[in-house]
């Protein structure tokens, strides 16, 4: 959909820092691809949602994130 092309150019031109929430779940709970299948939509989504609010407590409130797919949805 293009969140992670436009993320880092909006940044820029907001002179500030950017992150990626799918890059985040990767590094903190593993591959999506097999997460899901392996506990369940319903288990993505809240995990994915912990990953959200970890990376927003830790970024500066200045930051662009680049959100799942779907995110809104849950």
């Amino acid at each position: 959909a293009g969140k992670s092309t436009v993320a880092p150019l909006l940044a820029e031109r907001l002179g500030v820092l950017w992150a990626d929430l799918d890059a985040h779940f990767t590094r903190s709970v593993g591959d999506v691809d097999a997460f899901l299948p392996a506990y369940g939509y319903p288990a993505y989504a809240a995990a994915n949602v912990e990953c959200y609010l970890a990376l927003a407590r830790a970024a500066d409130p200045a930051t662009v994130l680049a959100l799942s797919s779907g995110f809104m949805t849950y």
